[in-house]
């Protein structure tokens, strides 16, 4: 990954040693022709990371609006020895734009991406109808918005069955789907100034999963079916009215497709990202400074803690993670200390985060 000053990535960097001199770009000259030299290459191994990066971004694209400009490459083709350094005649070759803005992700994330990306199939069904759903919902296009979040909700949770009550039976029937249903209903936010809607009507009032997933079928049958001649029938004037029910897919679809790109965060990925990170001297060590205090002290006491986490840059994701990290030591190493505060800085010094547990006051301090 190559990083700009921000910590964001500007470039993704492949390297495949032992490739034959063949692959290397061929000039042949055209003195007579309109054109003067013709510029030809066989390099393969460029589709074979286009392809590969294609399949990350799906595991990406299944969280985030993201994408890659795959056609802007710069090739570099480096001997290994003088004979092969005599056989090139040009040794890189850039197309695409030049200058690219930078992807608004951490380094973490795209490796991770990456590594997943590497064997098995992407959730490339998955992550196109999310960013579709997405999009439509960010440009006030609800309806559209629920068309994608249903056609990924049917996909992968429909079992063929495309009749009202075939289909509602079928994702009542899975428990998967129900599971995510059920966590929908629990952290359900009505989006602000929602109209007045069947949708808002009922996710207000509490409702059961078998409820909601009827409530998808109907509106489903609603929005995928017109008769213009039907008082009642949808119009792409009145986007307002399926606001909510947008809202509801979209958290559903999204739920999906995170489910379809967890592979990125197994615990095999996790430890390679890190063995990697090492080996490219990829690695920043945060020290994190504790202030506690033990029931039987009246003062406080103060320890540190050195974490090795990888990445150049100390990006939020990696701050949060070492939070979330110094906690869990606190409560496995001292059960009984109750925590002052927790400090954290890089190895430069500069502050990362702060956290002040204010049941605890202030008090004079000793190291241990």
């Amino acid at each position: 990954m190559v990083e700009n000053d921000d910590g964001l990535v500007v470039a993704i960097e492949f390297t495949k040693e032992g490739c034959p001199v063949d692959l290397a770009f061929q000039v042949v000259e055209t003195p007579n022709e309109i054109s003067k030299m013709t510029i030809s290459g066989a390099d393969t191994f460029v589709r074979v990371v286009e392809d590969h990066l294609d399949r990350a971004f799906a595991y990406l694209q299944c969280y985030f609006s993201t994408e890659i400009e795959v056609g802007s490459v710069t090739i570099e083709h480096i001997a290994e020895n003088a004979e092969e350094a005599e056989k090139i005649v040009m040794s890189s070759f850039s197309v695409g734009k030049k200058e690219q803005d930078p992807l608004p992700l951490s380094f973490d994330l795209i490796t991770r991406a990456v590594m997943a990306a590497e064997d098995g199939d992407a959730p490339t069904f998955e992550a196109s109808l999310a960013q579709l759903a997405r999009d439509s919902n960010a440009q006030g296009r609800y309806i559209d918005c629920f068309r994608y979040c249903f056609l990924l909700i049917e996909a992968v949770f429909g079992e063929g069955k495309f009749k009202k009550k075939q289909l509602a039976d079928a994702l009542k029937g899975s428990i998967d789907f129900v599971a995510i249903v059920a966590g929908e209903i629990a952290k359900w936010r009505t989006p602000p100034n929602s109209q007045a809607s069947p949708t808002k009507s009922l996710m207000e009032g509490s409702p059961s999963t078998d409820h909601v997933i009827e409530h998808l079928v109907e509106r489903r049958g609603h929005y995928f079916h017109a008769n213009l001649k039907k008082a009642s029938s949808w119009s792409a004037k009145h986007q307002g009215e399926a606001n909510a029910l947008a809202w509801l897919g979209l958290l559903l679809s999204q739920a999906i497709a995170a489910r379809a790109a967890e592979r990125m965060f197994d615990d095999d990925l996790a430890q390679r990202h890190f063995d990697d990170a090492g080996e490219m001297g990829a690695h920043l060590v945060v020290r994190i400074e504790y202030l506690f205090r033990l029931p039987e002290d009246e003062f406080l006491r103060k320890r540190y803690l050195n974490v090795t986490v990888p990445g150049t840059k100390a990006a939020t994701r990696v701050v949060t993670g070492c939070v979330k990290q110094a906690l869990e030591h606190f409560e496995q190493t001292l059960p009984v200390g109750r925590i002052h505060s927790i400090n954290g800085e890089d190895d430069a010094g500069n502050g990362l985060f702060s956290v002040r547990i204010y049941t605890e006051g202030d008090r004079k301090v000793v190291e241990g």
